[in-house]
Order: C-alpha cells, then sequence, then structure tokens
C-alpha cells in the first residue's frame, strides 16, 4: 500500500495492507478478507474507468433471489457532527436494500497523516482507528470499541487496548466512511465529516461524574457529569440524552429513557422494574455521537425511594488575599433533602494571552517565509507555550519550522525530514502532503525569559520540487495551573501560594456527602473569578440586615468583596410580607426581589425593608339606602386576609364624607341627609396597607320611605 493511499494505522489488517509483516506495528498476525474503501475505490476506478475497463465486458450482476438485476444498498451515514476532543464516539448510519438481501456494515477512517508508530498519541493528522470486519443487523460503530470504554483501557496513554485506537486530541477534520454490502455484489457507500474541538488546557474532558464510582441509587437519583463547554459554540449540544445498562455495559438501551439539559446536572426518574447490582449509565450529546459511560457497575432498584439530592450552595462572596491565596464565602443553599459535609472548590487560571496570524504567504526552497505576533502581556515563559502551524505542501519532510522567542531563544517546531529514519531506511511520512500542527508545546524556556515582545516564525523549504502556502500560525499560553480547596463551612479558604501572582482564575463551588461511599454531589455552582496576588488585594466589606418581615441573602455583618465588583442579594419575604425598598450606603438597582450592589469602592450597607401585603380589593354585589344610611354588601378580595373594612360615602354635593369601620360584609354607613345623592366605597385594610377601592357603579339617593321598605326594592317593583 502507498503512502498516499495509508489510511490505517499501523500494519493495517486488510488485503493490501502489511499486517503480520510490520513489527512492533501490527495489529494482528494475517490480513482480514477485506478490501480497504481505498482499495476498493482504486479497483473500481481502474475497472471501469482506467486501463482495466479494456479488459471485458461489464456483466450485469443478478440477484439470486430476485432474479433480477441487483440493486445496490441504499445508504446514508447522516449529519456531520463537531464534538470535543479526548471523548468516545458512536457513529450510526442508515441503509436499505431493495431486494431485502441481509446487509454487513462497516465503518472505516479515510484520514491520512504522517506514518507514527502504533498507539501514539494523535499528532492531528493521521488516521487513529483501525478497521474491522463487517458486521450484520447493527449500523452502529463505537470508536474506540464499547468494550473498551467500559473498561476503561482506552484511558492509557489515551489508547485502545492493544494501540489499535487513539482517541482525538488535537483541533481536527476526521472522515468516517459507512459502507453496506448485500452479499452478492452490491456496495454502496457514505462519508461523515467529524470537527474535532480541540479541549481547553488544563480542564477536563466530557465526562461522567455521577454515577462513576460504583454505589446504590433509588428510583430517582442524581446524574452530574462535566459538560467541557459542549454546550457552546462550536459543539453547541443543548441537550443530553441517558441510556441505560444491565448488564455491565455490554448493551444499552435502544433509546434513551431521560433528555435533559446539557448543564452539568439533573435530577433523573429510572425505568421501572429494574432491580440489578450491574447498572451503567451512558451520557450522550443529543443530536451528537459524543458519549461516555460510567466507570463502574452500580446498583439500581427503581423501585425504591429516591437517593437524596445534595443542596446547591449560595455563592457570596469569591476574593483573594495576600500571598496568592483566596477566599469564597457561601451559603448552604435551599433544603432538598440532603445533606452536605464538604464543599470543594476548584479554580483554573484563563489562558495569559492567545494571538493568531493570517499569513498566506508562498513558501518555496528559494523563498522562506518569516511571520510575527506580538504578544502584550507581562510575566515569564518557564512553563512554555502552545503553537499552531497550517502549510499547504506537496511533500511535509521538506519544511522546517522555528520559533524565535523576544528574549532570541530559537526553538525546532519540526524539523526538515530527507527520507530516511534513524535507522537509514525510508520514512514514509515525508511524502504526504500538508504540515498541520495543533497544540504543539515548546517548553523549557530559561526562567528569567518574558512573554512581552515580538515572537517570529521561520517557515524554510529546505529541498526542491514542491512549493507550497504559509496559511496561518498561532501561540497561546502554556501555563494552565488548577487550584482546590475544601471546607466544611464557609469560608473556603485557598492556602498561600496556591494561585500565581497576577493570573485570573475562574472558579466554581461544589457540595457534597462524604458520609456514603461514593460520595454524592450537588450541582456545581460558578462561584466567579479572582485574580492572584501577592500583595494585600483591595477588598471591601459590606454589611447587610434586614427589618422584621423577611430576610436578605448573604445577611453578613462583615462580608469581604472584591473592590468595584457589583455582589447580588436576595430578598426573601416572610409569609404576607412583600419587598418594601432596599437602602443603605451602597446603593444599586432592585429588580423584583433580587437587589444588585453598585460597584463597590469602599465599605459600605446594604438595608432591606419589607412592608405588609395589600389586601385583596373587595367586590361590592348590592346596596340598600333607608332611614338615613347605606348598607354595602361585598365580597372580601383574593389574596392576604384583611384586618378590617372602611365603607364610606361621599356627598354629591359638597364633598361631605362620612365613613364606618366593619370586620365583615356587609357595613351600614349612617348619619346621611335623606334627599342627597351619594357615591359609595368599600376598602379592606391590613394594618399600614390598603386594597384598591371598590366603587357602587351609580349615585345612591337618600329618600323618605313612607312603606318603610327599602329603595332598592321599591325601585325594582316599579320596573
Amino acid at each position: 500500500m502507498s503512502v498516499a493511499n495509508a489510511y490505517e494505522p499501523g500494519s493495517g489488517s486488510t488485503i493490501l495492507s502489511y499486517a503480520g509483516i510490520c513489527s512492533p506495528d501490527n495489529l494482528q498476525p494475517n490480513s482480514d478478507p477485506i478490501f480497504s474503501a481505498e482499495s476498493f475505490d482504486e479497483i473500481t476506478e481502474y475497472s471501469i474507468d482506467g486501463n482495466g475497463a479494456t479488459c471485458g465486458t461489464l456483466a450485469t450482476n443478478i440477484n439470486p433471489t430476485t432474479t433480477q438485476a441487483n440493486e445496490e444498498p441504499v445508504v446514508s451515514e447522516g449529519a456531520h457532527y463537531t464534538v470535543p476532543s479526548h471523548t468516545p464516539m458512536m457513529l450510526e448510519g442508515y441503509a436499505f436494500d431493495w431486494d431485502g438481501d441481509q446487509l454487513t456494515y462497516l465503518w472505516e477512517q479515510r484520514d491520512l497523516g504522517p506514518a507514527v508508530a502504533l498507539g501514539d498519541a494523535d499528532n492531528g493528522q493521521s488516521p487513529l482507528f483501525r478497521v474491522w470486519q463487517p458486521v450484520p443487523d447493527n449500523p452502529i460503530r463505537y470508536i474506540p470499541k464499547l468494550s473498551d470504554v467500559v473498561a476503561g483501557t482506552f484511558l492509557s496513554n489515551i489508547a485502545g487496548s492493544n494501540g489499535a485506537e487513539v482517541l482525538p486530541t488535537k483541533n481536527r477534520v476526521m472522515d468516517f466512511r459507512f459502507t453496506a454490502r448485500d452479499g452478492v455484489g452490491g456496495v454502496s457507500s457514505d462519508d461523515v465529516v467529524i470537527n474535532i474541538k480541540r479541549k481547553r488546557e488544563g480542564h477536563p474532558a466530557f465526562s461522567l461524574l455521577e454515577p462513576s464510582a460504583g454505589g446504590v441509587l433509588g428510583g430517582t437519583a442524581t446524574v452530574r457529569w462535566d459538560v467541557a463547554e459542549t454546550a457552546s459554540a462550536p459543539v453547541s449540544t443543548s441537550q443530553v440524552e441517558l441510556y441505560l445498562s444491565t448488564d455491565s455495559g455490554a448493551t444499552f438501551g435502544f433509546f434513551p429513557f431521560a433528555t435533559v439539559d446539557n448543564n452539568g446536572y439533573a435530577r433523573v426518574t429510572f425505568p421501572a422494574g429494574i432491580n440489578t447490582t450491574t447498572a451503567r449509565l451512558m451520557l450522550k450529546g443529543a443530536s451528537n455521537v459524543f458519549y461516555d459511560v460510567s466507570d463502574q457497575d452500580f446498583t439500581l432498584n427503581s423501585s425504591a425511594t429516591a437517593t437524596p439530592e445534595i443542596p446547591t450552595p449560595d455563592v457570596w462572596s469569591l476574593v483573594a488575599k495576600p500571598n496568592t491565596g483566596a477566599r469564597i464565602y457561601f451559603g448552604e443553599g435551599a433544603d432538598t433533602g440532603g445533606t452536605a459535609n464538604n464543599y470543594e472548590s476548584v479554580c483554573r487560571s484563563r489562558p495569559r494571552f492567545e494571538e493568531t496570524s493570517t499569513v498566506n504567504q508562498s513558501v518555496s526552497d528559494t523563498t522562506s517565509v518569516t511571520n510575527s505576533i506580538n504578544i502584550d502581556v507581562d510575566g515569564n515563559i518557564a512553563d512554555g507555550v502552545f503553537v499552531d502551524v497550517d502549510v499547504s505542501h506537496g511533500r511535509r519532510g521538506d519544511i522546517k519550522l522555528q520559533l524565535t522567542s523576544p528574549g532570541g531563544t530559537t526553538k525546532t517546531i519540526k524539523a526538515y525530514n530527507d527520507g530516511t529514519d534513524d535507522n537509514g531506511d525510508q520514512d514514509r511520512s515525508v511524502y504526504a502532503d500538508n504540515v498541520i500542527l495543533d497544540n504543539i508545546l515548546l517548553g523549557a524556556y530559561p526562567v528569567e525569559e518574558e512573554l512581552r515582545g515580538i515572537w517570529t516564525l521561520l517557515v524554510e523549504d529546505k529541498r526542491a520540487g514542491s512549493d507550497g502556502t504559509v496559511n496561518s500560525w498561532a501561540i497561546r499560553d502554556a501555563n494552565a495551573r488548577t487550584a482546590t480547596a475544601d471546607g466544611a463551612t464557609s469560608p473556603i479558604t485557598f492556602a498561600d501560594n496556591s494561585l500565581v501572582d497576577g493570573t485570573i482564575y475562574d472558579c466554581n463551588l461544589t457540595a457534597y456527602d462524604d458520609t456514603v461511599t461514593p460520595r454524592r454531589g450537588g450541582a456545581m455552582v460558578v462561584a466567579g473569578s479572582v485574580a492572584g496576588s501577592v500583595a494585600s488585594p483591595q477588598n471591601q466589606q459590606v454589611t447587610s440586615t434586614s427589618g422584621s418581615g423577611g430576610s436578605i441573602i448573604p445577611e453578613v455583618a462583615s462580608l469581604p468583596t472584591t473592590r468595584n465588583t457589583t455582589p447580588q442579594y436576595s430578598l426573601v419575604p416572610d409569609a404576607g410580607f412583600e419587598v418594601g425598598s432596599v437602602g443603605g450606603t451602597c446603593g444599586g438597582e432592585l429588580s423584583g426581589n433580587n437587589f444588585t450592589v453598585a460597584a463597590v469602592t469602599a465599605n459600605c450597607t446594604v438595608e432591606a425593608k419589607f412592608v405588609r401585603l395589600a389586601p385583596g380589593q373587595p367586590t361590592i354585589s348590592r346596596v340598600e339606602a333607608e332611614d338615613g344610611a347605606i348598607t354595602l354588601f361585598f365580597a372580601p378580595g383574593s389574596g392576604v386576609t384583611p384586618t378590617s373594612y372602611t365603607a364610606s360615602c361621599t356627598a354629591e354635593e359638597g364633598g361631605g364624607m362620612t365613613s364606618t369601620n366593619g370586620d365583615s360584609s356587609p357595613i351600614t354607613v349612617s348619619e346621611l341627609t335623606i334627599g342627597e345623592d351619594y357615591r359609595c366605597q368599600v376598602v379592606a385594610n391590613n394594618f399600614e396597607r390598603e386594597s384598591q377601592s371598590s366603587l357602587w357603579p351609580s349615585v345612591i339617593t337618600i329618600e323618605a320611605l313612607p312603606s318603610g321598605l327599602p329603595i332598592w326594592l321599591l325601585y325594582e317593583a316599579s320596573k
């Protein structure tokens, strides 16, 4: 098999590969009885469109079942996808055969790159996944093999149990071909493109956290996972699907038993009637192909009571402290029925810089390319830098890449390859095209060297015969740091020297119950960002208080707050109360029951006040007027129960008002003038608050009543 057609890792395993004669990179002793997709394409092209087309006559392939011309299977692999790096995938194709033949299915990776040793980590170009023999009835391929993922063997050096399958770890584009065969000569294929998005340095991959270490679960339980930015562009997977296995991960249900938002936390209810000690959970991106599986079996009884839910803490404040430490202040959060006895915070550093240069310059044996990027950040480069380079070229071995730092240190990113390896044998990787290098670490710089300044890339073509184009290159921080701290109560303190001076960290907080094995966790909450500081940081103190009728969260006598931040407070009224106002010296904005403090520049106070809810507006149903009095009948309004009602009538002439209080309907307003017109209303009272008034819609006239009958009844009788 030529270098231009080397689509298999190691020795390969198909006909025309080098299986058994490529030690130490043999996949197996002998080839499988199957041509690779590339060999099949070449055979087809030669026999139909090439010189072989003149060797004979193309005969009609007769299907023995239908005795008619055989119909090829109809194949579709589905959509193209963007997935996170360091994560297994599940590829599913679709096929149909018009003749009703039983189909077999095969997935193959279709990527070319430099020759690498079997089991080497991803270089961003070479094939990672071997070819297996076609299988009937199942158009799904797990990569790596599902059994390797369940056993965890693929995690060793990010490679499979025999190095035949290696997880992608670079930004790259991968092509997979799905082929269906009907067994009587009909073959159809389609390709799917998988775009790999490299995870952030120092951050975890998409992975299932709970249940993952065993344990016992009831009918409803917590599922936790690392999202790894998969809900954001470019992966953009807003939901995940959950699949259940009851045979230790050998098989999983065909349909998900739950679909939840991809936010890292969910309470899920398991299917009824499950009682097993060999349960596993699969978490898969909805409408995508990436997934993860529980690391160990767990016991599941879906008829048992729910597994307790751990409360989600309320983060109040995250502040730096001298000597590059930090503190997180928090509350326990709302009661969920579960308990927490430990709180753990993880802070991860942000990249100090990440710059890209679009070059688009030609490179040849007579014309080298120099391109520079200016890094406008202070700090040293003892941890090194990551570099990406993209060069289009017909012979990658000809290209030499070097990077020179502002301090004058030159490092080789890629050396010139003259076509022989260390043993003097032919090195086939020299003939592959293009140089696409992703996330190459250049380390071991002198500790005194500074980041700030001009970084220069030199691209040379060391051999005549093939020219190319330098497309782009990028440089970014390799100073990825992680700090952790935990504690039983607020605050959690990061010890001195936990952070790096001047580096910004993004932090989270999770509550755990460590009294059970394995530990159970709650929802992870964002704690905010903090910059490491050797000197005393500029922190201010905010004091929050509340009056009667409610509470403010947090309510702390002196809460340390980072200068110029805008803390958030929640106002919680008691039953029958509502937020009245928020005062104090801090200033800020009230929205509903949430108060955002103005940027804190000095020690200040927040004072919450609550007032009783106004009672509901009563509704007047009828009135009676007689003997100098008007009686109002009404129904109470909804909401808070009033302590009293006030009925009042105002004369049309002169505006004099007469009022009477009462506990319930009806209320009679007396000492009114006979012959006078009045307008009357009822108001519900509740201490210092009153409802909207209920006004009788028409004028009421007080008349002398010789019959003694109510005026409203006489009026009705006269109609």
